[in-house]
């Protein structure tokens, strides 16, 4: 069976999934993240979860890619954290992409977590039905990101965007747009 890895890296939590073509999850890990630990036993764990992942697959099985989800801005084309607030300290800089692609010999797509969250929504979930939605997402901090008709990783920045709230800044961050306001 062909199947994705999936991570998602948020403020308190870290999550793995094998995913399957249609969709499915058929195998899942969940870790605290401990962020205040540090960057570096942040993306250590990314990287153990990933194995864990991979090692509960049969071995006739091949994961064609591994997709990561990340609190804070990122940096879709290098796979870069742009940003990234008081949930997770010292992430700002992190290069995941460039980790996870040179330990694991997979392509691998870096977005922010509520991002990715829309494009599963629009595949497979809740926003098939729509060619325009918001979706938010309510964790350590609040996310939100932006599906229009024209899709979500459009050549021009102007046809996406993306929000967060911090949990100690009152200011809602239009981050891809770059429109800040309250």
């Amino acid at each position: 069976m062909d199947y994705a890895i999936g991570v998602d890296i948020g403020g308190t939590k870290i999550q793995f999934a094998a995913v399957d073509t249609e969709g499915n999850i058929v195998q899942r890990h969940l870790i605290p993240t401990e962020a205040k630990l540090g960057p570096q036993q942040v993306i250590d764990k990314v990287m153990n979860g990933i194995e864990r992942i991979a090692a509960a697959m049969n071995s006739s099985d091949v994961a064609a890619g591994i997709g990561v989800g990340s609190a804070g801005q990122i940096d879709f084309h290098t796979g870069e954290v742009v940003f990234a607030g008081e949930t997770l300290p010292g992430w700002t800089g992190m290069p995941i992409r460039r980790h996870v692609e040179e330990r694991f010999g997979k392509p691998t797509f870096v977005d922010n977590d509520v991002n990715v969250i829309a494009v599963a929504e629009k595949e497979f979930g809740a926003g098939k039905q729509f060619s325009s939605f918001i979706c938010l997402a309510l964790g350590t901090g609040v996310g939100g990101a932006l599906w229009n008709p024209a899709g979500w990783y459009a050549e021009r920045s102007e046809e996406r965007a993306s929000l967060a709230m911090f949990p100690s800044i009152s200011t809602v961050l239009y981050a891809d747009a770059g429109i800040t306001g309250v």
